[in-house]
């Protein structure tokens, strides 16, 4: 942990290190073994070749979150940068990313563990298609849950998955299904969300990174739109058209952004959780201390004490927000 600060918080400065790091960690033989004893599924939850999802079910005496009752399941929305990001990414060694998360969240914390592919722009996406994917992993769930006892949901998005994690709270055209998961009314509890790493605002004016520009004005359709639809527009915009009630029908929501994250995304965290706050939504802005944009999702896994203490911590979080 302590040589990752010295990484920096530059986003393309820090990716080969934090991964060449934290791959090895993870292919250590003890950890490795233990990733891959988890039990996994490969299930599809719509129609296209990238509406895959891995399930990840807890062994049997691995601590339930919810008592006696249905375990809680967890959904992760990975990121990276609406070109790149899989269920496996090949950028950790052994197919073990993110296979390390949904072990980790399954057998050590005891949640039912969903990691989730959806389309890139490689694959047509345009904005808000993974606002579309997450409601269409909401609605595979639920039909998989009729006629049973309701079951609790936490979803988490890292980076880019937190951009569109939080399309789809936001956005009208999911306010419907966001108000029933929220509310417990149907076969689904949706407690709390998280954003870890999440931009909030793009700045897209003031970049200098002229690829991600691209890749933003494809994923959202042109300059004006990467703007106007950002996290924190988009919240404005509910807020705006829903007054006090927008707070009543949306989640709590952890906004957890690491120390060493991009300054961008550090500046646009506090400040979607100061406006959401304002409006009366149950919100929590949490600084990650010690990690960078790509450690946190990484260091689940690795059964290092330090490493993985921001993932319980995050939980923790996550259920003092929903009570």
């Amino acid at each position: 942990m302590d040589i990752i600060p010295t990484f920096g918080d530059e986003l393309v400065a820090t990716i080969r290190p934090s991964y060449e790091l934290l791959s090895g960690i993870l292919n250590r033989p003890e950890n490795a073994r233990v990733i891959r004893a988890t039990k996994r599924e490969t299930l599809p939850y719509g129609p296209h070749k990238r509406h895959l999802l891995d399930l990840f079910t807890p062994r049997d005496s691995a601590v339930n979150p919810s008592g006696d009752g249905l375990r809680p399941i967890f959904i992760f929305v990975y990121g990276g940068g609406f070109k790149a990001g899989d269920r496996t990414i090949p950028e950790v060694e052994g197919d073990l990313a993110y296979a390390n998360v949904g072990s980790f969240m399954a057998d050590k914390l005891g949640y039912k563990t969903i990691i989730m592919d959806y389309r890139t722009i490689d694959h047509g996406a345009k904005y808000p298609s993974g606002g579309d994917e997450i409601d269409m992993v909401f609605d595979w769930l639920e039909k998989r849950n009729v006629g049973k006892p309701r079951r609790d949901v936490y979803i988490m998005g890292n980076s880019a998955g937190a951009a569109h994690v939080i399309t789809w709270l936001f956005e009208p055209a999911y306010g419907e299904s966001v108000k029933r998961l929220t509310s417990g009314q149907g076969d689904l509890k949706l407690k709390a969300a998280a954003s870890v790493g999440g931009p909030f605002r793009w700045y897209y004016k003031d970049m200098t990174d002229t690829f991600l520009q691209s890749i933003l004005v494809t994923y959202y359709g042109d300059e004006k739109k990467v703007d106007e639809n950002a996290p924190t527009e988009v919240a404005h915009r509910a807020i705006d058209s829903s007054g006090e009630n927008v707070s009543k029908t949306r989640p709590p929501i952890l906004v957890a952004v690491s120390e060493f994250d991009p300054e961008y995304m550090r500046r646009s965290g506090k400040e979607f959780a100061e406006i959401w706050e304002a409006a009366g939504g149950k919100v929590e802005h949490w600084i990650v201390k010690g990690h960078n944009h790509i450690s946190p999702v990484l260091c689940m896994g690795t059964g290092g004490e330090r490493e993985e203490a921001w993932a319980h911590e995050m939980m923790k979080r996550l259920q003092d927000l929903a009570h």
